[in-house]
């Protein structure tokens, strides 16, 4: 694998990545921190900061990866339970030689009204060379009162 490619669905509850200043790479940056946070206590924050600089790790806003193919890559996207239909489809769609994909969301969290995430695997859940896993209960960890507001919404 020569790069991984960090990407979030550009979900926001207010306006969006035109309204900050600065260049794409410094709007996308508040989209990234989950990212950010992982990477550097993981790798040590020296490391991390030289991989972003090297493009050996490289965040790409979702909304702008049409007519991209990964290659000899990873591609992480977080949050796929805001990322729609058409999205899901158009990353799905780019997966090129050597590329794994690792998708992760959490449709009862979901901010849009319906969920890319799950038409996916919905879709694709039967198809060789790719597995959906399913959490549980048990598995929600950040925190006892994180797990029951989860639990509350879900009846």
């Amino acid at each position: 694998m020569q790069k991984i490619i960090l990407t979030r669905p550009n979900v926001e509850t207010g306006r969006g990545l035109g309204f900050l200043p600065g260049t794409l790479e410094e709007k996308y940056a508040p989209y990234l921190e989950p990212f950010d946070s992982v990477f550097s206590r993981s790798l040590g924050r020296g490391f991390y900061e030289y991989a972003l600089k090297s493009k050996d790790i490289e965040p790409k806003p979702l909304g702008f990866m049409r007519g991209s193919t990964f290659d000899d890559c990873i591609v992480l996207l977080d949050e796929a339970q805001n990322a729609t239909r058409d999205e899901m489809k158009m990353l799905l769609s780019r997966i090129g030689k050597n590329c794994k994909m690792i998708i992760s969301g959490d449709v009862d969290q979901s901010d849009i009204p319906e969920s890319g995430l799950s038409d996916a695997v919905n879709r694709l859940d039967r198809i060789p060379g790719i597995e959906v896993v399913r959490f549980l209960d048990e598995d929600i960890v950040r925190s006892k009162m994180c797990k029951q507001i989860i639990l509350a919404y879900r009846d």
